[in-house]
């Protein structure tokens, strides 16, 4: 092995070596996560998105025509320097190891272990608690006043989705800065210790100005820094026997890697236990098989409100002051039942099924177990999987409402159901048809008649004599249709305006023939 020093263009030569590798695996990395970018971009988004959508904005704006594209390219950039950082990080220690001296190397491992993961815990902390209750105090407070329209833009929520995990990454980051200012003997770690009482009125300074007006808001953001702090004052303990007598002490290192996994171990459970109480609720669970058709809508979008309206909506369930995050309509031989989950709403009474909320109106719905659940759940998926404002499902009973066709009471052809619901943005409204194979090839060959016999300004009387037939003139043609094992599904590209009348056509012909 040849030990000889390396001059210095050698030297330049590796480092050349070493960069081209890290930025070819990047690049093969960035190109990979391109074709997700979409996915990457809901995924970092999803905090902001879901604490707009409680609010009735479902829609990002662009002010530039490559804000998108822009946007698209960053965030499958960001993707590619995380996949890519371990392999970033061998190459950056093979070129600096050779220069270490072996105590040096000793320490090298530990803090890049440790800097990384208390980095990530930060990430996690901010992802699943700071940033969704953060938002949704903003955007609500912004709303509050009802004199100002909130228009969040693509390239402001992914900046402001990346800024704040990087900033509570770094922030993350106390505890070991702390144990190299007491490990150098800048700062002993009695001095930490004693700083201590002053630290906890500022942290919790920190989470009023920055958290909603509430105890439990400041606390978790207060709580944490200060349990950042004392990790910090035991690491500057820690630091400060290791530089007097040395790295030989077992027990300071066994106190501080307990510190270390308990901290550890608080943060991941406190995010956790945040994003479970976060989670939507399941509607899909709190509805009999039996129903005929259930509309599911949230009443601070304006599609929503004015859906519900249309609907027939009880006023309080409407009232902005108490309006709940999602209202439900529950179509019933003995009537209608309206639901409210979430929200301000006062309910004035129990949970409604096992999938919790209230009745608002009407009679509590009685849920069968066994098989009847198993089928309930699969006609009411979209109720918990579709994240627009409104989600309707229409069963058999009710299709014959909806064709120009005739239907019997099994349906025709197989067919059993029909989903409606719109997308985020609502520049589209999506059908779904589950039906068998022969209804399947009944309802794609009429969506096929009509769409390639479409002319404009020449609509059938035929066509306009059905709610769905409507539907479909209204699109001017604007249709796209697709087909998969157990359904046809059809995808109308619409304005909110019209997406709102589609929707309301469609609720009023339910609630007014549907159960008869």
């Amino acid at each position: 092995m040849d030990d000889r020093p390396m001059a210095f263009t050698d030297h330049l030569t590796e480092l050349r070596s070493r960069l081209g590798r890290s930025v070819l695996v990047v690049v093969v990395f960035f190109f990979a996560a391109y074709a997700f970018h979409s996915e990457l971009f809901q995924i970092v988004a999803h905090p902001v998105l879901q604490a707009l959508r409680n609010h009735g904005i479902y829609a990002l704006q662009a002010l530039q025509v490559t804000e998108t594209i822009t946007v698209y390219i960053q965030v499958s950039l960001v993707a590619a320097l995380m996949a890519a950082a371990p392999f970033v990080f061998y190459q950056i220690w093979s070129f600096v190891a050779p220069g270490l001296y072996p105590g040096e190397r000793h320490y090298v491992l530990p803090i890049v272990i440790l800097t990384s993961a208390f980095f990530g815990l930060g990430v996690v902390f901010c992802y699943f608690v700071f940033l969704p209750m953060v938002v949704d105090f903003l955007v609500g407070f912004t709303l509050g006043s009802g004199d100002i329209t909130l228009v969040p833009t693509v390239q402001k929520t992914f900046g402001f989705t990346i800024l704040f995990p990087f900033v509570f990454g770094l922030l993350f980051q106390l505890p070991l800065l702390m144990f190299f200012l007491s490990l150098l003997g800048v700062v002993p770690y009695g001095k930490f210790l004693r700083f201590g009482r002053y630290f906890v009125v500022l942290s919790f300074a920190i989470g009023a100005m920055f958290t909603p007006p509430d105890p439990l808001s400041q606390a978790l953001m207060s709580v944490p820094i200060c349990l950042l702090y004392f990790v910090g004052v035991a690491f500057a303990w820690v630091a400060g026997l290791l530089r007097k007598e040395g790295s030989s002490r077992t027990l300071p290192k066994v106190v501080a890697g307990g510190i270390i996994l308990a901290f550890a171990a608080l943060v991941i459970a406190a995010s956790y236990l945040w994003s479970v109480a976060d989670d939507q609720p399941s509607y899909a669970a709190g509805l009999p098989s039996s129903a005929p058709f259930v509309l599911k809508a949230n009443p601070a979008s304006p599609t929503g409100r004015s859906v519900l309206q249309a609907a027939g909506a009880p006023s309080h369930l409407l009232e902005e002051d108490t309006q709940p995050e999602t209202a439900v309509l529950l179509g019933g031989v003995d009537g209608p039942t309206w639901l409210a989950w979430g929200g301000d709403f006062p309910c004035p009474d129990a949970s409604a099924g096992d999938g919790g909320g209230c009745v608002v109106l009407g009679q509590r719905p009685e849920v069968p177990g066994g098989a009847g659940r198993d089928v309930a759940d699969s006609r009411f998926r979209a109720l918990d999987m579709e994240k627009g404002p409104v989600v309707l499902v229409a069963g058999v009973q009710c299709l014959g409402d909806l064709f120009p066709f005739g239907f019997d009471g099994e349906g025709v052809d197989g067919l059993t159901a029909m989903v409606t619901s719109g997308r985020t943005g609502l520049d589209r409204l999506d059908f779904v048809f589950h039906a068998s194979s022969s209804g399947r090839r009944a309802v794609a060959s009429w969506l096929n008649a009509v769409r390639d016999s479409w002319v404009p300004e020449r609509v059938t009387g035929s066509l306009l004599s059905s709610p769905l037939g409507r539907v479909l003139a209204w699109s001017e043609g604007d249709m796209e249709m697709g087909e998969t094992e157990d359904a046809v599904t059809l995808t109308l590209l619409v304005t909110t305006g019209r997406a709102s009348r589609v929707l309301k056509e469609l609720v009023t012909a339910l609630v007014q023939n549907c159960p008869p």
